[in-house]
Order: structure tokens, then sequence, then C-alpha cells
């Protein structure tokens, strides 16, 4: 190389050396080496994450886990996600996940950037009673005439429409609209009774409801006695002024005076 060249290449590399240093932002690679070094350091406390964990799982139970990721961009900028997950439980996650950052800042991790919340619960189907709409009606007009009081009722047409079946029950000044609602297999998931619209006697309305609710019990429980059924009668009806939830055996009984309302399903 002769030394006309090697002075030129001296030039062109002093050259190019003066503008990268007066043009590039050393600052930028500085920064995102240390950020980097930060980033590991989060990934590494692995213990302090589980400490944040157990305070949590102290507070809220054992369905509670806590995890974070930490991730840095091009720019160098560190951000950090907060993952909170809960399994069954209480919903309401407004209280759960002010705790978790709360916790994730006192173990010495920082205040997150993002924090995201799962809640995961397993369904369970609703229980029946087993009986199809038209079955458990027909039962009820058969079970009511077992007493006194209730063999001059009188059965309207049953209808079904949808996942709906209706039927009308009355005596002489009063009456009462059944609904069975059933679910996708066609068993009968919930029945209510509701004061017919336009009857406005409240005695005879009353005893419709009393007649409906003996003739439900000696339907799901076959094997009482008079006594058992009765008791039973009078723990469903117990309250006269307000509304009222009893449950017997495996079903409830949510009863209303004002307006006059039963309803009955089966519990979980």
């Amino acid at each position: 190389m002769s030394p006309r060249t090697r002075i030129l290449l001296v030039i062109l590399l002093l050259s190019s050396s003066l503008f990268l240093w007066l043009n590039v932002d050393w600052s930028k690679p500085v920064t995102l080496y240390r950020n980097y070094r930060h980033v590991q350091a989060l990934l590494q406390n692995k213990e302090s994450l589980l400490r944040a964990e157990q305070l949590l799982k102290d507070e809220f139970g054992e369905n509670t886990s806590l995890s974070y990721n930490v991730s840095i961009d091009l720019n160098g900028a560190v951000s950090m996600k907060i993952q909170a997950r809960r399994t069954c439980g209480d919903p309401d996650g407004k209280r759960y996940l002010e705790t978790a950052i709360r916790r994730v800042h006192e173990v010495g991790l920082g205040w997150p950037d993002q924090i995201e919340y799962l809640y995961s619960c397993g369904f369970t189907k609703p229980p029946s009673f087993k009986l199809t709409a038209q079955t458990l009606a027909q039962a009820l007009e058969q079970r009511v005439t077992e007493h006194s009081m209730c063999r001059d009722l009188s059965w309207g047409p049953y209808s079904l429409s949808g996942s709906t079946a209706q039927q009308s029950i009355r005596v002489t000044g009063g009456a009462v609209d059944m609904k069975l609602l059933t679910d996708e297999d066609g068993n009968v998931v919930k029945v209510q009774w509701t004061p017919a619209w336009g009857v406005n006697s409240p005695e005879p309305q009353y005893r419709l409801m009393l007649c409906m609710t003996y003739a439900l019990l000696r339907t799901v429980q076959p094997d009482w006695t008079d006594g058992q059924v009765k008791a039973g009668w009078h723990d469903v009806w117990r309250s006269s002024t307000g509304p009222d939830s009893v449950r017997i055996e495996r079903f409830t009984f949510d009863t209303k005076t004002k307006p006059l309302e039963l309803v009955v399903y089966p519990s979980q």
C-alpha cells in the first residue's frame, strides 16, 4: 500500500469515528445495558415474588396465585406486568388487585406498569327436579286432591312454549298462574306460582298457594308422613310479613306475601 493510500485511509477512519462520536447517542446503549441488568435481577428475584404470593394467600385464601414478567423495548424502557389469578371464590377483584399491587411493592419488586386479573371457576350445571314439565304438572294435579282443603281446585289447559310451561289453577274467587322452567333436557329446574292477573281476592289465592305447597311436598317427598308434610308446609309459610327462603331436603322454597309468590327450585 502506497503512503498516499495509507494516509487517505487513516483520514477516512478518523472522519468516520468523529462522525459517529458526534451523531450517535451513546447514552442509549449504556441505558439499554443498565436496564437489561435490572430486568435480569428482577426475573431472578423469585423469593420476593413467593413472599408477595404468600401474603395474598394469607389474606384471600389458597385459591390465589401471583406471577410477573419484565420486558425491555428497543429504546431500553423497562415494563413490568403483574398477573394476579384467582380460582373460584368472590369474583369481585378490586380489593384483591389493589392488595396484590401493594404486596408486590412491599417485597421490593417495585410498582408494576400493568396488572392482569385472571378468574376461573368450574361451572356446575344447576340441578333439576328430574321430571319433565308435563310429568310434574300431572303429579301436582294428582297429589293436590289428597288434602280435603284442595279438592275443589280446577286446572286450566297445559301449554309449553320453548323452555317454559304454563298452567292456571282456580278456585271460587281466586286463581294462580304456574310456570315451570326447564333445562335443555326438558327437566324442570324451577316452578313459580303467582296470582293470576285481575284476581284480587287474597284468601282464595293464599289457599291456592298452600295447596300448591302441599302438592309439591307430596310429589318430591312421597315417603313423608302427614306430620312431616304438615311441618314442611308450615316452615315454607312461616313468615307473614315479608320475603322468606326455606330449604327442605334438596329444595329451596322462596315465598313472598306482598305480592304473593311461591318459587321452588332444587338447591345446589
